[in-house]
């Protein structure tokens, strides 16, 4: 998202699929960037207008063929510009030290959004045991040097959320980032097992004919009662 700087870098993509019979949207985003609270809060308000706006059926109305919202596991990822909301130099001396915890309670996804936006508070991420992915200088190890010396965060992030039916069936078993040094940000890693549902049809198929056949009977004394009640009625 994003060409050499000449176009918008910002928006999302989206891929949803039933694997059996369990349902799964997966959100690639990249919000926008910001240090203040104001800036968190656009970031969860550009996740609300995801959500409203994907698998729209036809441009400029609200059809849509499918809601992000009804899909039983979704997993959002991408640049999610989330960052920390402590001082340079405190952040850089607690990467150094491995501090992770004390850096964790002053990220903004667990301190702000998750708890503001009434979307994101149904996510969750597994412990981020490794160093904040923002934002290194270019092919190098070491954090911003330039000018604007940025304040490192873990801007690139894995959260996921599935409904109650499934999840206790979801798990992710790694969460880590890759040292890969192609740009100013290193790339999260994630892994999941997922116990998936699926329906056993010939039980659904014997299930389905018997309530179709006790609809019937109840129907047919419906009607008899009915007709007792009308003659009843004349006589």
């Amino acid at each position: 998202m994003g060409l050499s700087a000449k176009f918008g870098s910002k928006g999302a993509t989206l891929i949803r699929f039933m694997f059996e019979d369990t349902s799964f949207c997966f959100i690639n985003c990249h919000l926008d960037s910001g240090l203040s609270i104001l800036d968190c809060k656009k970031r969860s308000q550009q996740i609300g207008e995801i959500f409203s706006n994907a698998f729209i059926k036809d441009r400029g109305t609200s059809n849509i063929n499918y809601s992000v919202f009804n899909h039983q596991v979704k997993v959002i990822f991408g640049d999610l510009n989330y960052r920390i909301d402590l001082d340079n130099d405190t952040v850089r001396k607690l990467i150094a030290t491995k501090d992770y915890e004390h850096l964790h309670k002053y990220e903004e996804f667990h301190k702000f959004a998750q708890k503001d936006s009434e979307i994101m508070r149904d996510f969750k991420e597994a412990p981020l045991y490794f160093d904040p992915t923002y934002k290194y200088n270019f092919n190098s190890g070491e954090y911003d040097t330039s000018s604007k010396a940025r304040v490192p965060a873990w801007c690139d992030r894995i959260l996921f959320e599935a409904k109650e039916s499934v999840a206790g069936n979801l798990q992710q078993i790694l969460y880590t980032r890759a040292e890969i040094k192609l740009s100013t940000h290193r790339p999260v890693l994630g892994l999941f097992e997922a116990k998936i549902r699926k329906i056993n049809e010939e039980k659904f198929g014997l299930l389905e004919e018997q309530l179709i056949q006790e609809f019937n009977q109840l129907k047919k004394e419906e009607e008899v009662k009915s007709a007792v009640t009308k003659v009843s009625g004349a006589s």
